[in-house]
């Protein structure tokens, strides 16, 4: 049988369309070979919106889609690469948080599952605290890094989140921190590195306390690790001190 496209040029070829039925047909060829068009367009429409998705998920760093806080915090930036591409290599991370000038002991697993990477992180939680940045830093945080001069004083939330290098800096004397106060021999806390937290089954490491300490503070991470994890609150997108403890001990 021939195709509306065949019969239209057989038509065309021989003058056919000086006639009224001509006409009629040649418009019953043109609705249909639109059908045709429009069924083609969804079709292309709905493939374009499943790459885009894709995408999308693939972008771990795109500025132009404006941050929204998750209502639960991401996979683990290793497995994300698991899941997307046996080849990690291949995402494009250039000019992402996970690219920022970090010092060797600066998590990058927690600077994912903090911001998804994204250096304009700007959130609020339900109690009204914003926290901005790769590593979502709260304005206690920041009041901290003023006070022991690590950020020039009158440096707002706002002023941090746009300037990555701030945050570097940031980040940095954040968690040298805490490492220098862990390794604080008054304060008595290496003694849980290699021990498991009850309904846990990872050994604690050293990241899995400056995993709990950026998230309850130095506070709320001694007090849990001293309660053997019986205090072991969550913030507001439900991840307790001891789950992000076990989700960064690596």
């Amino acid at each position: 049988m021939a195709s509306l496209y065949d019969k239209a040029a057989e038509l065309w070829n021989s003058n056919y369309f000086s006639t009224a039925p001509a006409a009629e047909e040649l418009a019953a060829i043109g609705n249909e070979t639109q059908k045709t068009i429009n069924s083609t367009i969804r079709q292309l429409n709905r493939n374009n919106k499943i790459e885009e998705s894709i995408a999308a998920a693939l972008n771990f760093n795109n500025n132009n889609v404006p941050y929204m806080r998750p209502k639960a915090r991401p996979l683990s930036f290793s497995n994300q690469l698991n899941v997307y591409s046996s080849k990690p290599t291949n995402v494009n991370l250039k000019g992402s948080a996970l690219d920022g000038n970090w010092a060797s002991y600066v998590p990058k697993e927690l600077i994912f599952t903090e911001s998804s990477n994204r250096w304009d992180a700007d959130a609020t939680d339900s109690k009204g605290r914003r926290f901005v940045g790769a590593l979502q830093f709260g304005q206690s945080r920041l009041n901290d890094l003023i006070k022991n001069g690590v950020l020039p004083k009158g440096t707002t939330l706002t002023m941090l989140k746009n300037s990555p290098a701030m945050q570097v800096k940031a980040g940095n004397w954040h968690f040298q921190d805490y490492i220098n106060r862990i390794n604080n021999p008054e304060n008595d806390l290496r003694k849980y590195i290699g021990k498991t937290l009850p309904g846990q089954n990872t050994p604690l490491t050293m990241n899995s306390l400056l995993a709990m300490a950026h998230l309850g503070g130095f506070g709320g991470m001694s007090k849990s690790l001293r309660s053997s994890g019986s205090y072991n609150p969550s913030d507001s997108l439900g991840t307790s001190l001891a789950s992000y403890a076990q989700r960064h001990a690596y």
